[in-house]
């Protein structure tokens, strides 16, 4: 006899497989989303901040936020893995001796804060599932080095090492990080930065600052997104070329570092906006500084220069410009093209006599003219209507009568 086959039991047959198959998947799928839920930042705004880690406990599949700054902890609880969908999480300021092992599983952790403690090492693997980890800091803790594994974490945009006991040159394996947008290496003993470092191409921000720092090499040019660089209390002596070249900076500090020799190129520098370069020992205003009309802020008190230079009109959009506690005995007559000045500091220097072509500066809301050496001020220094703060009692030779004038032209608590 010839086989001839039930199809409708074959039929039946597959079906229920495919039913099956299918509950599995369903199953399978609703069990992941629960583990792997992620909320948007929309979403996330709305959820409470848990700062309770025993109410947190409580309650696992509630929080996704939780800060327990300052709150004495030595070590977290096993019962701390329950905390599956955490998506900030904030230990600053506690003595943990140990990384909690627990974050390694936390695969939803955008923000992990972890400044002031006492580790001393991460585990290797941390960071191996941790793919969603946006911001680090791991700031004061004695590591030593920089965590291995980071550049497992493929979207993290802000780390933050600073006053971890690096020493020597800057970790060249940092360079990794691609997607880095902000980095602080600060208050650490690094004496060089290495050529790998410098091919970070969305870098925004760069703090090197309380380093021991002497020159930066060519190849920072490379860090072409760099719109913000500290290079503070470093060892510097020369103005370091490589920071000229840097096509978008727009705010360099370099305060305290011992300067004696500048760079022609920083006229190069057409975005820069702020700089500061106080309480470096400076003898000769940097005339180079004096080409750039971008600059909004400059900030160089505490050096020790005995004149500004007639150059110091091409910096036309000046608003803010301090050299208090110098040596500067006149102002130049081109001072006074810069009409855009807000805050104007001159405090304790050496200067005699205010020309009365300064009182053209109608911009100015902030002026500090103590501790010179001024017997009288200008007789149209009424014109600056926009001084809400004037500092200049102390230290000059203004007469009672001299004074009376001032204060009736302004509001007394404005002049001290």
């Amino acid at each position: 006899m010839k086989f001839i086959p039930n199809f409708s039991a074959l039929f039946l047959r597959i079906l229920v497989g495919c039913l099956i198959c299918c509950a599995l998947l369903i199953n399978s799928s609703s069990l992941l989303a629960q583990e792997e839920e992620m909320l948007t930042d929309l979403e996330l705004q709305s959820k409470e901040e848990f700062n309770s880690l025993k109410r947190a406990i409580d309650s696992p599949g509630n929080v996704y936020k939780l800060n327990l700054k300052n709150q004495g902890l030595r070590k977290l609880p096993p019962t701390f893995s329950k905390l599956t969908r955490l998506q900030v999480l904030i230990l600053d300021d506690n003595p943990l001796e140990e990384f909690p092992s627990a974050i390694a599983t936390m695969k939803n952790l955008q923000i992990l804060a972890m400044a002031n403690t006492r580790i001393k090492s991460v585990p290797a693997g941390t960071f191996k599932n941790l793919k969603n980890l946006q911001s680090l800091s791991l700031a004061g803790a004695p590591l030593g080095k920089v965590p291995v594994g980071l550049e497992n974490c493929p979207q993290l945009e802000v780390l933050v090492l600073s006053n971890t006991r690096l020493k020597g040159a800057a970790p060249a394996s940092l360079g990794k990080l691609k997607s880095l947008l902000a980095l602080s290496l600060a208050d650490n003993q690094l004496t060089s930065i290495p050529p790998e470092f410098c091919t970070l191409p969305k870098l925004v921000q760069l703090n090197l600052m309380r380093n021991q720092l002497k020159t930066l090499p060519p190849e920072l040019g490379k860090l072409t997104e760099i719109g913000d660089l500290e290079i503070s209390v470093n060892n510097f002596t020369e103005f370091p070329e490589a920071v000229t070249v840097l096509p978008n900076i727009r705010r360099l500090i370099m305060s305290e570092n011992t300067i004696t020799k500048w760079s022609s190129k920083i006229a190069n520098m057409r975005s820069l906006r702020y700089l500061n370069i106080a309480n470096s020992k400076i003898t000769l205003f940097p005339t180079e500084i004096c080409t750039l009309d971008s600059l909004v802020l400059f900030i160089a008190n505490n050096n020790r220069f005995s004149e500004i230079p007639s150059a110091i009109g091409g910096m036309k959009n000046l608003r803010e410009f301090n050299i208090a506690y110098s040596n500067v005995k006149v102002l130049p007559a081109e001072f006074m093209q810069l009409k855009e000045l807000r805050i104007l500091n001159l405090g304790y220097n050496q200067l005699q006599e205010i020309p009365n072509e300064f009182c053209s500066l109608t911009n100015i809301t902030t002026l500090n003219l103590a501790g010179n050496s001024l017997s009288a001020l200008p007789q149209n220094i009424g014109t600056l209507v926009n001084v809400t703060e004037f500092l200049l009692g102390v230290g000059n030779r203004l007469s009672t009568q001299e004074m009376d004038r001032i204060t009736k032209l302004f509001p007394p608590n404005v002049v001290q």
